[in-house]
Formats: structure tokens, C-alpha cells, sequence
């Protein structure tokens, strides 16, 4: 706390949490094994969905255009949005984005499609 300037954010402890220790089914934090692939996983995944989220919340301004997009976050996030069967998110991020960035990638058109079939 020592180290707080003004206007300095502090970060909530279930934030800090998240960020940086993986959560057991039992609901325990652990400290992620930084030789086994699937703790690297799982932090990678974290860290893509957060940048999902900023996309998500970008999108939903009125008349917001989304000019650049990392591809493996919205990879990441639609397949979350699909599993969660949350085909609008995908569908109003998908008409933000560029049309390029959803055309030339097959997971993103895959998703959005099926998306936009079942919204109809």
C-alpha cells in the first residue's frame, strides 16, 4: 500500500487472484505450474478472454467500430460465447469487427453463422 500514488487504482483481491492463480473445481486458488502445459493453458486462455471482454464491451457503444482485433482472443470468446450459448454476443462483436478479420478466418465464420442461424 506504500507504493499507492493518487489517482493509483488498486486491483480487488478476486481480480489478483484470477490474474495470477488457477482455481480448483473444489474451489481453491492454486499456484499454476509453470512446467505443465495445461496451467500455461489455462493462464493463456484467461488472458484472451479478458482481451474478449474488452472487445465485447467496445462493441456494445452505439455506432462503435472495432478497427483492430487479435484473432485468437476472438477465437477464444466466441468459442466461450457458443459453449455458454450466447450466439448474440457473437453475432454484434462479429458486426463490429472487420469483415476481413471474420471472412478469411474459418473458426470465426463458422461461429458466426451458426450464430446468426440460431438468432433467426
Amino acid at each position: 500500500i506504500q507504493g499507492i500514488r493518487k489517482g493509483d487504482i488498486l486491483p480487488e483481491l478476486m481480480q489478483i487472484l484470477e490474474e495470477n492463480f488457477i482455481k480448483e473445481p473444489d474451489g481453491k486458488w492454486r499456484k499454476p505450474n509453470l512446467q505443465d502445459d495445461v496451467d500455461l493453458e489455462a493462464l493463456r486462455h484467461k488472458s484472451l478472454m479478458r482481451e474478449f471482454k474488452v472487445y465485447v464491451e467496445a462493441a456494445q457503444k452505439p455506432r462503435a467500430k472495432i478497427k483492430e482485433a487479435r484473432v485468437e482472443a476472438l477465437r477464444a470468446g466466441f468459442k466461450q460465447c457458443y459453449m455458454d450459448k450466447d450466439f448474440a454476443t457473437i453475432v454484434s462483436l462479429g458486426n463490429k469487427i472487420p469483415q476481413n478479420l471474420l471472412t478469411e478466418d474459418e473458426q470465426l465464420l463458422q461461429f458466426y453463422e451458426i450464430a446468426s442461424s440460431r438468432m433467426e
